[in-house]
This record gives structure tokens, C-alpha cells and sequence, in this order.
């Protein structure tokens, strides 16, 4: 009887014919696109980023300013924008501004817009670009929306630095022509500097403290929801690396608001 001898080259080969074989006919076991990814990979193709990032430069260019002027000109780009991309029927819409006409439960706030706005030290005399401490032109947030207008000469005053601002004890106070300066967004007791005869506040509030130049905006500076019932006062904007020197100086302020 012979008995067959296994050399381990014929194990070898033996191996080979056996993977090559399983490599050639099994079956491809990559599981199907779903529904989900096939959605995934047709809305990623269609992604422009460069366009998307142009929408959104011409939509701020517009919205910055944060005046109704200024809105209608951005919903008009939005529209010709739709209508460019294929769609139909794109239509306007609007309500009243007016301060009083309701829907639902929501009054219409009052139209707004601004031409300029400045807040500059004049005493003591100062370089330019120190004494200016806040001006919409470069900066629409320096101003806080719904600010009042001052007369057209501005207004000079004096200012008071507010360490306290608790609205109960700022409506005892007597702030009559004066400029109040807060470390925190003046909206929520706007009516006590109304009542402590204050003709506009200086907002010094940040996050962030190493933001020296920084300024929180403030898109909302009613006391009865920027209606027709509101009090003008004026809201700027403030530096807070400027913070500390407030109390030395003398302020002119001037602002076309309507």
C-alpha cells in the first residue's frame, strides 16, 4: 500500500488553488447604498461653498446696518437671488410697521433707520481716532437699535458711571442730562433711566474682556416693544478697553435717527 506523502510546497500550493478560489468567487459583500446615503451623496454634489459664502457676504452687507431701509433692500437680493436659481412664483410680503397693528400675538415693531451716530470725548482734547469712541458709519453695532435722534447740533453732557444696576434704585436717582454708563445691556431698565431723566445710556458689557474692541449687539431697545408707545433714549455701543477712563471726560453725542 502506498501512501501519498504531503511535501509542504504541496501544502503550499494546495492553499493558493484554494484562496484564489474564494478571492474569484465570493460574492461581493460591500452592503448596499440606503436611502439616507444615496440622499447625502446627491445634496453634498450639488453644495456650492463659494456661492453660499457669497449669499451670506451679500446678505450682511445689507443686514449690518439693521434698519428697515436696509431690510428691504436684503429680502429684494433674497428674491432676485430665488428667482436666479430657477424658482417661481417668489413673492414679497409684509406688515405695517407701525408699532400697533398685531398678529397673533405679536405687535409690529416700529420702523427704524439711522444716517449717522457718534460718540467722541471732548474734554479733554484728544486725538481723533481716541476721542471717537463709537460711529455707525464704521461700526453699525456702536449703536443700539431704536435709539433716539438727538437736535442736530448733538448733545454735550456729563457722565455717570452706574456700578448698580438695580432699576429701582436708578429710577431714584437724578440723571437729568446725563449719559449713563453700564456694565450690562441697559434694554431691561430702560424705563428707569427714562424716569431718572437720563437722555441716553453707554453699554460697557462683554463676554469676553480680552475683546477689547468688541461690542454686544443690541437689536431690541424698547421699553413697550419699540411700539408706538416708546421713549426715545439714546443706547451706545462702548469700548471696553475704554471703560476706565469714562469718568474723567466730557461727552458729545450725535445721532440722526427716524
Amino acid at each position: 500500500m502506498i501512501r501519498p506523502v504531503h511535501t509542504p510546497i504541496g501544502r503550499a500550493s494546495t492553499a493558493c488553488i484554494v484562496f484564489s478560489f474564494l478571492v474569484l468567487f465570493t460574492p461581493d459583500v460591500t452592503p448596499a447604498p440606503t436611502p439616507l446615503g444615496q440622499l447625502i451623496q446627491t445634496i453634498r454634489s450639488e453644495v456650492k461653498a463659494e456661492e453660499a459664502m457669497n449669499f451670506m457676504r451679500q446678505v450682511y452687507s445689507t443686514d449690518r446696518w439693521f434698519t428697515f431701509p436696509k431690510f428691504h433692500e436684503t429680502a429684494e437680493y433674497v428674491k432676485q437671488s430665488m428667482k436666479g436659481i430657477g424658482l417661481e412664483e417668489v413673492e414679497l410680503s409684509g406688515a405695517p410697521a407701525d408699532g400697533s397693528s398685531q398678529s397673533g400675538f405679536w405687535t409690529m415693531p416700529l420702523a427704524w433707520d439711522v444716517k449717522a451716530a457718534r460718540l467722541e470725548i471732548v474734554d479733554p482734547p484728544l486725538p481723533r481716532d481716541i476721542a471717537t469712541l463709537a460711529d455707525y458709519q464704521r461700526i453699525p453695532a456702536s449703536l443700539g437699535m431704536w435709539s433716539g435722534a438727538t437736535p442736530p447740533e448733538g448733545v454735550t453732557a456729563e457722565i455717570v458711571n452706574l456700578s448698580d444696576a438695580d432699576p429701582s434704585k436708578i429710577a431714584q436717582l437724578d440723571l437729568k442730562g446725563k449719559l449713563v454708563l453700564v456694565g450690562q445691556n441697559p434694554a431691561g431698565f430702560k424705563w428707569a433711566l427714562v424716569k431718572a431723566g437720563a437722555i441716553g445710556a453707554i453699554n460697557a458689557f462683554t463676554e469676553n474682556p480680552s475683546l477689547q474692541d468688541g461690542r454686544q449687539w443690541i437689536n431690541a431697545w424698547g421699553d413697550h416693544e419699540d411700539t408706538d408707545q416708546d421713549r426715545d433714549v439714546e443706547n451706545r455701543e462702548f469700548l471696553p478697553r475704554l471703560h476706565a477712563w469714562v469718568p474723567r471726560f466730557s461727552f458729545h453725542l450725535i445721532g440722526e435717527a427716524v
